[in-house]
């Protein structure tokens, strides 16, 4: 997935929802990659991206269980315990 930040000279958001009903079985988890697209010619080179991940009963009751801030070009791999 490839999701391009809503700007091009400054500061930004973007963001994805997906809301999905899990499965009711421990353990249970997600695992992932992230990584950011290298800055091309003519581009200012990003300082970073914040990954998270929120999980609750339902929208008004989700909490972070996961939130790291990276600048890595290359896949790094991730893994949230869903169980509780």
């Amino acid at each position: 997935m490839s999701t391009p930040p809503p700007w091009r000279n400054g500061w930004g958001d973007a963001w994805v929802d997906y809301r999905i009903a899990l499965p009711d079985q421990t353990p249970l988890a997600l695992r992932f990659g992230m990584a950011i697209r290298d800055s091309g010619p003519g581009e200012t080179a990003s300082d970073g991206v914040e990954w998270r991940v929120l999980a609750g009963p339902g929208p008004g009751d989700l909490r972070p269980l996961f939130a790291r801030v990276s600048t890595s070009k290359t896949w790094e791999p991730a893994e949230v315990d869903l169980s509780a």
